[in-house]
Formats: C-alpha cells, structure tokens, sequence
C-alpha cells in the first residue's frame, strides 16, 4: 500500500469538514487558509529536505509515487495540507470574523425639564 492510499480519506474528510465551514460564511477563510498552507508545505520542502540530507531519516523508494520535491516524495506534503485544512474547519466558530454591528444608540426619551419655582417651601408650623 502506498502513502497515498493511506492519506486519501483522511485529505477527504478535511475537504468535506473545510468545505462545510465555507458553506458557514465565514468570511476571509479561502484566504488566509490558503496562505497557511502554502507557508506550511514550504517549510516542510526546506526543513524536510535538511533532515533527508543530514541522514537524520529517509524514504523508502517502493511506497510513493516517484514524484520528488528535492529528497522528500511528494506524499510529504499531504501532512501540512490536511492540517491547514482540518484546523480551521474545526477550530474556528462559524462567522468569527463577521463584524458585529453594534446595537443602536438607544437615547433617553426627550423629557422638558421645568426649571424649579422660585417659591421656597414653607416651614412647618410650630405648635
């Protein structure tokens, strides 16, 4: 079995939940997932790269598909790509970045104010 017969359902799942959160309305999502997985796949190119080459790990070369980015397979990158696209989808409530609309100023109503009369109260009287 190959690496991208055991990555296949779980990118679908992210998909569908990702695709489920789009349908929310959650404005901004595509965008700023889409920069989340490009920063996330570039660095797994670079940092995946340093470790093949410093021997810290490898690839066997039955399991994948023969499509190289360097020393790391191309099946390497459904690792971030999945994240990048479960995280949101589960992390973030529906319409988060909405902006809430404050509720109108309420003012109080409109009463006169009578100015006080001039005649002082009278003391009571003394028995």
């Amino acid at each position: 079995m190959t690496y991208v017969f055991i990555s296949i359902p779980f990118l679908a799942i992210a998909i569908v939940l990702f695709a489920l959160k789009l349908k929310s309305g959650t404005p901004k999502l595509l965008p700023i997932t889409a920069v989340s997985a490009l920063t996330l796949c570039s660095l797994t190119i670079i940092f995946d790269n340093l470790m093949v080459w410093a021997d810290l790990f490898g690839y066997g070369d039955t399991q994948h598909l023969g499509i190289w980015l360097g020393l790391i397979p191309l099946e390497d990158l459904f690792y971030p790509l999945f994240a990048a696209l479960l995280i949101p989808a589960l992390w973030l409530p529906g319409n988060m970045f909405k902006r809430r609309k404050k509720p109108p100023h309420r003012s109080l109503p409109n009463r006169s104010i009578s100015p006080r009369s001039a005649t002082t109260q009278s003391e009571p009287e003394k028995p």
